[in-house]
């Protein structure tokens, strides 16, 4: 059975899973529920039913209920509105009009606190007067209105009934004639008046207790689900419906800052999983880099002293001493920061957890150039041929890793194009971003679920 939509249903739905998230993520909740819990309470769209007196508004209500909630009865014994919950709605019954009178009084104090008011008459009234004045009072409030025909006799489906377009003239023009007396003009076409629906409400209520098939083709040919698909129509643009956007301006401001504080959270996630390693793997550069100053410095000012005291005794000075000296200690300094390349790439690894993927330890080992060919200025040319080293596995680096300059190796060199240093910092970043590609996916599902 077709069903009017429950907009305050999925308000809560939603505001709960908000409330799950929030709290997932160590957000508190209560006041968050409080707030929408509180908006929600004053938002029950109310739906309001009134006409004449036995022209079938309770059958009718209870054809669209599917259960026996409005009492049906051939006398007027109660000036009582009876209020009907159903499905996240408030269905109000009223006293007919052409009831006593003061049931009468008690059906209009009830139009201003309803969001849709829906009129019924049957084929057999449509000319009653009292209808149509209150229908002309209710579009004076500016409440969207409807019209219900309750075709009590209709035989087969009553939108081919060979009478509902005469009877539908018969309204239009007793609409006009009411509207020109109270000052009116061109109310058919008022914003509020939503339209003229034939129903057959008992087709519409026996179909229940059909089987399945049998009970759809009743309920089509009552015409009672194309009354339905009208007021869901008319309520969407009710005050009631528009009562609950502030609860889902809460719901929505909530979902926001759950947002940023995901966002947050994964920017800090990154930049630690790239910036620490990154200043570990530039505090090494300036190591090496002070390590071979330092013991080349200390081992060219022995190698000087020794040289001026064989120069003064007339003994020969043995170039390739210090030569082979100087070379022993960048061996061994480059053996070292290779080692701490090594160890730091295990690390970055762990942390990047399963993004990591095996290369060869070999692609971030700093390779010397053989010192053959280098000239006499001994530690200085040697620096300077280091500069040209090349590494296997033809990575290319990004450019200003960090943002800024990247620190040369050697300042008394040109800075390196490709060494382990840079190579394990280009990938590194290169892991992170993967890293962070994967969490901003889980972001963009998440924003999706919203």
């Amino acid at each position: 059975m077709t069903e009017l939509f429950n907009h305050k249903k999925k308000v809560l739905e939603l505001r709960d899973k908000c409330a799950a998230l929030s709290g997932e993520c160590g957000r508190d909740t209560e006041q968050f529920i409080r707030d929408t819990s509180e908006v929600l309470s004053r938002s029950t769209p109310c739906l309001m039913f009134y006409g004449l007196y036995n022209a079938g508004k309770s059958s009718i209500i209870n054809a669209l209920t599917g259960e026996e909630t409005a009492a049906v009865g051939d006398v007027p014994t109660t000036m009582q509105v009876q209020n009907i919950n159903w499905n996240g709605f408030l269905i109000v019954d009223t006293p007919g009009l052409n009831a006593q009178t003061e049931h009468t009084l008690t059906a209009d104090s009830q139009i201003d606190k309803s969001d849709v008011v829906v009129f019924v008459t049957d084929d057999m009234n449509v000319d009653e007067k009292s209808f149509y004045y209150a229908f002309i009072n209710v579009l004076k409030k500016n409440k969207p209105t409807l019209i219900v025909i309750n075709q009590k006799n209709a035989d087969g489906p009553v939108e081919q009934s060979p009478n509902i377009s005469i009877l539908r003239e018969q309204i239009v023009a007793n609409i006009r004639y009411a509207a020109n007396e109270e000052g009116l003009t061109d109310v058919e076409h008022n914003k509020c008046f939503r339209g003229i629906i034939p129903v057959n409400a008992m087709t519409a209520w026996v179909a229940r207790n059909f089987p399945e098939s049998a009970a759809r083709h009743m309920r089509a040919e009552s015409n009672i689900d194309e009354l339905l698909k009208q007021m869901q129509s008319v309520l969407n643009a009710s005050n009631g419906v528009r009562m609950l956007i502030p609860a889902l301006d809460i719901i929505d401001s909530a979902l926001n800052g759950l947002s940023a504080d995901m966002k947050s959270g994964i920017k800090s996630d990154i930049q630690k999983a790239y910036y620490s390693p990154r200043d570990n793997i530039l505090r090494q550069k300036d190591s090496l880099y002070k390590r071979l100053l330092t013991e080349g410095r200390t081992k060219i000012n022995a190698f000087a002293d020794k040289a001026a005291a064989s120069i003064s005794t007339g003994d020969t000075v043995d170039v390739a001493e210090i030569r082979n000296s100087l070379e022993q200690t960048i061996r061994q300094a480059f053996s070292d920061a290779n080692v701490s390349l090594q160890g730091e790439f295990q690390l970055c690894s762990v942390d990047l957890g399963e993004l990591f993927v095996k290369l060869d330890k070999s692609d971030f080992k700093l390779d010397l150039p053989e010192p053959d060919d280098c000239n006499d200025d001994g530690l200085l040319g040697w620096l300077g041929k280091i500069t040209d080293i090349t590494l296997p596995g033809g990575f290319t680096l990004p450019d200003n890793t960090d943002g800024g300059i990247v620190p040369t190796l050697f300042p008394i060199t040109p800075a390196p194009e490709k060494t382990g240093f840079l190579v394990l910092l280009g990938l590194i970043k290169s892991l992170v971003n993967s890293k962070k590609k994967a969490e901003e996916q889980k972001q963009r599902e998440y924003e999706m679920r919203r």
